[in-house]
């Protein structure tokens, strides 16, 4: 009776949907595609050899469409020479490429972050910048709310974007008055400032205080602060499959 009990237990489970978060298996046409001829990147001045798939790097950028074209010497040569970008800035946007992901846990600085951000901007690549706004909100969770944002983010972005919006958000929700000496320290742009007492005052209006990391992220989307919902199109981490 037991062995009988015992048998369709088993046979049960083995007919149960694996409980894993992430499955396995994916389609044959999801991920990085990686058929096209690698392109050979020199990044720096001492122009140090990377090599990535043209489509992943076309797929990403406005600037490598453009570079690529045939019509150009690097879209012949299939070299492309990068000497003011950052080497490692570039190993991480070049990993992400192939991940969806900041492979910069091992000491990368706010300086480096923000040149993730320049680096962004300089390639036109949308999907990265809102890897990189993912990843500030990440570490802010870690490591409390970055000062150094606006001075980035404001200068390169149009008025409705919801980066800005992000920088804002973290003053007008998370900081202390501690906080705003750092204001001094920094090089903030009048726009990002005018922009905040706005919504301070709005703020102060309906009776909203500072807030804990948790209840200020709470019922936010995980795209809230990304453009693509601004532009309608699809996120990276739909494309990657994160």
């Amino acid at each position: 009776m037991s062995d009988s009990n015992s048998s369709n237990k088993r046979a049960s489970n083995d007919s149960e949907e694996p409980t894993c978060q992430k499955k396995a298996r994916t389609f044959s046409d999801d991920g990085a595609p990686v058929e096209s001829e690698p392109v050979t990147i020199l990044a720096g001045e001492s122009e140090d050899k990377f090599f990535v798939h043209a489509h992943l790097l076309e797929l990403s950028s406005g600037f490598f469409q453009k570079a690529l074209n045939k019509e150009w010497k690097e879209g012949q040569e299939r070299v492309v020479r990068l000497p003011n970008v950052d080497v490692d800035v570039f190993r991480i946007y070049a990993k992400w490429l192939y991940t969806g992901r900041f492979h910069c846990l091992d000491g990368s600085t706010d300086v480096k972050l923000l040149a993730c951000d320049e680096l962004g901007n300089f390639l036109h690549a949308p999907d990265f910048l809102d890897a990189f706004v993912d990843v500030i909100l990440e570490q802010t969770a870690q490591l409390g709310t970055p000062t150094f944002l606006s001075s980035s983010i404001y200068p390169r972005s149009v008025k409705d974007s919801l980066h800005r919006k992000l920088c804002r958000d973290l003053v007008v929700y998370r900081w202390g008055y501690r906080n705003f000496d750092t204001l001094r320290s920094h090089a903030i742009p009048r726009e990002f400032l005018e922009d905040v007492l706005l919504d301070m005052k709005r703020n102060f209006d309906q009776g909203v205080t500072r807030l804990s990391f948790s209840r200020f992220i709470k019922d936010k989307d995980a795209c809230y602060y990304h453009e693509h919902t601004r532009l309608n199109t699809p996120c990276y981490k739909t494309k990657y499959g994160i």
